[in-house]
């Protein structure tokens, strides 16, 4: 079972704020560990053991590009084990 993602964006005079909101797969989720969390965008970094294929650099190539825009991105993790990424990004002018 696959998680269901949403997407919210608010835009200020400055700023757009997105949040993308993945539930977790599992009703009864734990959501990452903390070891893993405080390394979610490291290269080579894998939330869930058991997930077969690829090469775990998605967040870490995200994250490279988000900084080198001057924007900023931060992972929560959700009440139910699942995931939030809220990402900012300037508008401009």
């Amino acid at each position: 079972m696959s998680a269901t993602p949403s997407l919210a964006a608010r835009c200020c005079k400055t700023w757009i704020l997105v949040i993308s909101y993945a539930e977790s797969a599992a009703a009864s989720g734990t959501g990452l560990p903390d070891a893993v969390q405080a390394r979610l965008f490291d290269r080579f970094v894998r939330g869930d053991d058991d997930f077969a294929g690829g090469s775990d650099l998605g967040l870490s190539i995200v994250k490279r590009v988000v900084d080198h825009l001057g924007w900023w991105i931060q992972h929560d993790p959700a009440s139910n084990g699942g995931s939030r990424f809220t990402l900012l990004l300037p508008i401009v002018t």
